[in-house]
Order: structure tokens, then sequence, then C-alpha cells
């Protein structure tokens, strides 16, 4: 019985490595195009990143912080800057929900970091790198879509 089972698992074993390889195989000749299509648009989504973060910062943390400091806890402004930062994220990116809440933390966690540091140079760079990552999965989700086969897109009828 056990011979059996050792069989049958090495059996599947081989055939879902098998499958997982083709898959693989595939998914990295797209991912490297993704690649490709990400240093193509780095200086776009340095840029977007730039803009983006610091904008943001400006509106979410020096907005809130600056005028509240020394009127009302800190805590309280961290609050009400996580609550205007994660507000907007319910139909953002992320969105939704779950999104919301990612977002509210991070907000939270920034405006901290303002208030701790006297500064916004940490929460803008922490802000930034986000951003670089989350624009980078765009480009590469694009170019990902972009540079499947043919044959996926052609199998849809016509009509």
């Amino acid at each position: 019985m056990l011979r059996l089972g050792l069989e049958t698992a090495s059996s599947f074993f081989i055939y879902n490595n098998a499958w997982h390889d083709s898959i693989c195989l595939s998914t990295i000749q797209n991912f490297r195009g993704a690649w490709k299509q990400l240093f193509r648009y780095l200086p776009w989504v340095l840029l977007f990143s730039l803009t983006n973060s610091f904008s943001e910062e400006v509106v979410y943390r020096l907005g809130v912080i600056v005028p509240l400091y020394g009127r009302i806890e800190p805590g309280y402004i961290m609050l009400i800057s996580a609550i205007a930062f994660g507000a907007p994220h319910l139909r953002g990116m992320p969105n939704g929900l779950i999104g919301a809440i990612m977002a509210g933390f991070l907000g939270w966690l920034l405006a901290k970091s303002v208030i701790e540091t006297h500064g916004i140079f940490w929460a803008w760079f922490i802000h930034f790198v986000q951003d670089v990552v989350i624009f980078s999965a765009f480009v590469m989700a694009a170019a990902n879509k972009a540079l499947q086969p043919t044959m996926d897109r052609d199998a849809a009828p016509l009509g």
C-alpha cells in the first residue's frame, strides 16, 4: 500500500512538474519582455513616482500636521492623517476596503515619521519607493498583457 502511494505521488509530481515547467517557460519569456518595457519607461515611472509621492505628502501630511500641531495631541493628528489618506483609496490604488485600510496605516506611519523627525524627507522617501514599485508593476503588467501570445487574443469569437 505504501509503495502504491509513493508511486502515485511520484507520478503526480513528475506530471505536475512538467506542466509547471512549460507554464514557467512561457511566463519567464513574458517576464523578460516586461522587464525590457520597464526599463524603457523607467524615466516616466520615476517622474510619476516623484510627483505623486511629493504632492500627496504635501497634502496629506503637511496639510494636516502643520495646522494641527501643538493644538491637539499627536496621536489624533496621526489618526486624522491616516483617515484623510486612506479614504480616497477606497477608489484609488490599492482600492477597496482593504486598500483603504492599508493606505490608512501607511498614512498613520508617515504622519508619525513627520511628527517625530520634524521633517517630510522620510515620509516622502518611503512613499516614493512604494510608488516606484506600484508604477513599475503597472508598466510590467501592461507589457505582460501586450506580450501574451496572439493565439490567446485570436481565440475570441468574432462578432
